[in-house]
């Protein structure tokens, strides 16, 4: 089985979604993949996704952990003090 894990995140009037595919669980977790996505939300709350490509992500099978690392330059170039919700 598939599992598909999404974190969305809002930066500045952009939003965004990290996902990450972990195509089975267990040994063969290494297989998994890591993308950015930019997010529209339309008037009757269906979302549209835009890829923006794939990120650095890490699972780790025995922790349960997965970590993203995204690039600022792909989601706006925060500055240091600028809020992401």
């Amino acid at each position: 089985p598939t599992s598909i894990y999404e974190y969305y995140f809002t930066v500045g009037d952009d939003n965004y979604a990290l996902r990450g595919t972990v195509p089975v669980h267990g040994p063969f977790a290494a297989l998994a993949s890591f993308s950015l996505h930019k997010v529209e939300y339309g008037e009757t709350g269906n979302m549209t996704y835009e890829s923006l490509g794939s990120v650095n992500g890490q699972y780790l099978v025995n922790d349960g952990d997965l970590s993203l690392l995204v690039d600022k330059n792909n989601i706006g170039s925060p500055s240091k003090g600028d809020i992401m919700d």
